[in-house]
């Protein structure tokens, strides 16, 4: 059975054509908000109930700390073999590990590699992969700082059969800690959590990591200051590993923009980040870039524009964008790889040309449809079923928001076209 967004796109009319959203993670950013682009915001967190994320996919040992809200690790000298001797004496010049901003699976504890180590690819910062037994097994001790200023030394000590082990203590040893957390507790979703403050696995995470888009959260970046980069917690938007993001700016006009096809698309999951927001220290209040653009390729396929119009900052953690779906791509239930349809130029006068690529058959109905769902252009074409350019007039049509809609067999492929 196919599954097709084209039919709600037709029932909303225009009013699908660009809406407005407000996703607000709380004054002081005491929440995070999970968003799917199809279904708007689908889950929220409290920011503060963890310290320690821990991956669970099979092939990464990623470990992540919550260091947006100031939780801060550092590694120890010494190995293993020191944890009966940890001191933190002169830790005020230590310098902090952070988690990578541009990709999931680097976390804080992954950060420091042996650079003569002659495999690196095995080396997860906090621990060695053994290929004889398929262990991720700890070789370095850390100290975290929690955010109520909590100073613990921590030992991952290893992953192993789906199952983190790990210790934590004072840094005197007193009120030591065996811990652990099971990958399968938590099948489905992104990260496993684990709070030192309350001692216990904590399963946060409202949704499967198939189902949301999207991550509003506060975060460490590299920002500039005064000439200088310097790491600093930021809100901003993360993306999914699961999407790509195209970043385009100095738009010269932004509403009516919507060359996505054309662009860039990044698998960093700080594509959109933070560097949409300003801050006017004459009004005391935050702005947004006016000429910046975001194309997210969605899990579903879908592809959306974003545009940002105002950000509340840390009053209301209010972020105020509009959501423009750009192109639909079918679902199919029959494993039959999606079709891509590129339309260029768009906004387009009197030629549009159709890229197909990846249709089922060498065959496909090609129709353009106004906004009640009329068709005003019908043909089919005939040709190689990728990477083929069809070129199509539309001198005939007024200027207005058409969709083109394309079959074949039983894929289905709608994007918007506008006329000038």
């Amino acid at each position: 059975m196919r599954k097709s967004l084209f039919v709600s796109l037709l029932l909303v009319g225009s009013q699908m054509i660009s809406a407005q959203e407000t996703v607000s993670i709380g004054g002081g950013y005491v929440n995070e908000k999970w968003y799917n682009l199809e279904e708007g915001e689908v889950g929220s967190s409290v920011a503060l109930d963890w310290e320690i994320a821990f991956d669970l996919k099979a092939q990464d040992a990623a470990l992540r700390i919550n260091d947006g809200n100031g939780v801060k690790l550092y590694e120890y000298a010494g190995g293993i073999e020191a944890w009966d001797d940890v001191d933190t004496t002169g830790m005020a010049t230590w310098t902090p590990l952070y988690n990578s901003s541009t990709e999931w699976k680097t976390g804080a504890f992954n950060q420091i590699k042996d650079p003569e180590d002659p495999q690196p690819m095995f080396d997860y910062g906090w621990g060695t992969y053994d290929m004889a037994t398929h262990f991720v097994v700890g070789s370095r001790i850390f100290v975290i700082k929690l955010k109520g200023g909590a100073v613990k030394k921590i030992w991952i000590k290893q992953m192993a059969g789906g199952v983190y082990t790990f210790t934590y203590a004072n840094i005197d040893g007193t009120e030591e800690v065996d811990a652990s957390l099971v990958k399968a507790d938590f099948d489905g979703k992104q990260f496993g959590y684990y709070s030192i403050t309350n001692n216990e696995v904590v399963d946060r995470e409202p949704v499967l990591k198939a189902e949301w888009d999207l991550l509003f959260v506060k975060y460490m970046e590299e920002v500039d200051y005064m000439g200088n980069m310097v790491s600093s917690p930021v809100a901003g938007v993360l993306g999914s590993e699961n999407i790509t993001i195209a970043s385009v700016s100095e738009v010269a006009d932004v509403e009516n923009f919507d060359a996505w096809y054309g662009q860039d698309f990044s698998s960093n999951i700080n594509t959109i980040g933070w560097e949409w927001e300003g801050y006017n220290f004459q009004t005391h209040s935050y702005t947004v870039l006016e000429d910046q653009v975001y194309f997210v390729k969605a899990q579903s396929g879908n592809v959306y524009k974003l545009v940002f119009t105002d950000f509340g900052g840390t009053a209301t953690g209010d972020f105020v964008f509009t959501k423009e779906l750009m192109s639909t791509a079918s679902i199919t239930d029959n494993g039959i790889q999606n079709p891509e349809v590129l339309v260029y130029p768009n906004p387009a006068t009197s030629t549009v040309s159709l890229v197909l690529n990846n249709l089922q058959d060498q065959q496909a109905e090609v129709q353009i449809l106004n906004l009640a769902g009329q068709a005003v252009y019908q043909n089919n074409v005939v040709g190689d079923s990728n990477f083929e350019v069809k070129n199509i007039a539309i001198d005939h049509l007024n200027a207005g928001v058409y969709f083109v809609k394309v079959v074949s067999g039983n894929q289905e492929v709608t994007n918007k076209l506008i006329v000038r």
